[in-house]
């Protein structure tokens, strides 16, 4: 498992970052209502959605 940052505002959480040996992932509480026009979050459920990158 990787070492997780969260990210929050006044209105709450909004966004986490996970890093692993290979790869970080950032995930969107809300992500599902963000505009993924190059279709690049991927779903984790109802409302959350993720993107990951290698390093």
């Amino acid at each position: 498992m990787g070492t997780t940052r969260f990210f929050s505002d006044e209105f709450g959480l909004f966004c986490f970052m996970r890093a692993y040996k290979n790869h970080i992932t950032i995930g969107f509480w809300h992500g599902a209502i963000m505009n993924d026009s190059y279709q690049l979050l991927e779903e984790i459920g109802i409302k959350m959605r993720h993107i990951k990158s290698t390093l």
